[in-house]
């Protein structure tokens, strides 16, 4: 089930974006990639997003079988705390010094 609903926005926004590329191609001086379609960046991103959630699913089912697929537990929240602790103990570090700091937060 999480694959299709992935898979099913990995392939709009493929059609939505050919769509456009070929009303772009018939009429030039109506349509512009840039004003009817997302930027190139959020583009690449959900691209990128869906794909990713494909290849987790998988993943998870080959390697985790016994285990339920939690998958707001697979954001961004883990590294956030693990570099608002690093910054605590120094707001400007580099990557050695965070090698360094590893250890303190661990």
């Amino acid at each position: 089930e999480r694959i299709k609903m992935a898979m099913t926005l990995f392939f709009f926004l493929r059609f939505w974006h050919q769509h456009i590329l070929n009303l772009l191609e018939t009429y030039p001086n109506f349509i512009s990639l840039k004003k009817n379609f997302l930027a190139d960046q959020s583009y690449s991103i959900l691209v990128f997003l869906a794909e990713s959630m494909v290849l987790l699913v998988k993943a998870h089912r080959e390697y985790y079988p016994s285990v339920p697929l939690l998958l707001w537990m697979h954001g961004s929240e883990a590294a956030e705390y693990f570099f608002g602790i690093a910054r605590q103990i120094n707001p400007d570090f580099t990557f050695a010094e965070l090698i360094y700091i590893v250890p303190k937060i661990a």
